[in-house]
């Protein structure tokens, strides 16, 4: 059984968090976007239905320093970010 890299959990996430993005995508614009590469930079080449090429980069927002989220979430029972 061969194992997998990190860049290929990596990938698969990514793969996976496209696909939520895409479904609203459509539900929002009523347009879809098809795969057509997977990169790096930008994460994924999409092609819009109009033929015109688009770059979808993905990021994970964080809400801070990983000690001050893991005191909220422990401590003050808040999963949430406070404004």
């Amino acid at each position: 059984m061969s194992e997998y890299s990190s860049e290929q959990v990596k990938k698969e996430a990514e793969q996976e968090a496209l696909d939520y993005f895409l479904d609203a995508y459509e539900s929002i614009t009523s347009e879809t976007l098809e795969v057509l590469e997977a990169t790096e930079r930008p994460d994924f080449i999409c092609v819009r239905q109009n033929g015109e090429q688009v770059g979808v980069e993905l990021v994970k927002v964080r809400r801070g320093n990983p000690n001050d989220i893991l005191w909220d979430k422990i401590i003050e029972k808040q999963d949430f970010m406070s404004l």
